[in-house]
């Protein structure tokens, strides 16, 4: 294997010729004149030198060739003043002359500014631009855009149906309906009378047979 014949010649060498490497793996760097490999600088993924760096890590930007860190919650950027892309629940902007990434209003995936959400996180529904957290019992993510709030999931334990989120069988945690379940909590499996518990002591998961953990 050709990477595996570099390296017992060249530590770090990706590519060589015979003895001789002539490409390293990321993170390193050719001195041709030794023929050895040698690490890039911190937070630095590409280089052709120990001070030259040519692509560094995610959060990172190159400046004359060395890695320095973008501004908190900051995923790429140019310099240290500006950002491509803000870590999920952040926006970008400049407020009082402060450039950095703002965090999202609750319950917000991502978002274009302090007020407006684009997505929601879990256990959020989406409403024109806001992410309301779910009011009906047991549900886990609502449907605000109707007339009258309906449920779409429900949370753990729980089965929808017409009337909203019931509960599943006694120690299930995923069912279709009251007398079907398909996924028991932890320490007990499926059986024909519902979720029976494991009869090995201390077993977490039977799946199976109560006996068998």
């Amino acid at each position: 294997m050709l990477v595996d014949a570099c390296n017992s010649t060249v530590s770090n060498c990706l590519n060589c010729n015979g003895t001789t490497c002539i490409a390293c793996e990321s993170e390193y760097y050719l001195l041709s004149q030794i023929n050895q490999c040698f690490q890039c600088g911190q937070n630095c993924l590409n280089c052709t030198s120990l001070s030259q760096c040519t692509l560094c890590r995610q959060g990172f930007y190159n400046s004359s060739g060395q890695c320095q860190q973008c501004l908190p919650q900051c995923l790429n950027c140019s310099s240290g003043s500006g950002c491509g892309q803000c870590a999920n629940g952040y926006y970008f902007a400049v407020i009082m002359n402060q450039s950095m990434c703002y965090p999202c209003p609750l319950g917000c995936a991502t978002c274009s500014n302090s007020s407006f959400c684009l997505t929601c996180a879990a256990a959020y529904s989406y409403l024109a631009g806001s992410c309301l957290s779910c009011v009906l019992p047991n549900c886990a993510v609502c449907d605000y855009a109707s007339a009258s709030i309906s449920c779409l999931s429900c949370q753990s334990a729980y089965f929808l149906d017409a009337a909203g989120c019931q509960s599943c069988p006694f120690n299930c945690l995923n069912c279709t309906n009251a007398t079907l379940c398909n996924q028991c909590a932890p320490g007990f499996t499926l059986s024909q009378d519902g979720c029976s518990p494991c009869s090995v002591s201390g077993c977490a998961d039977c799946s199976g047979s109560p006996s068998s953990c």
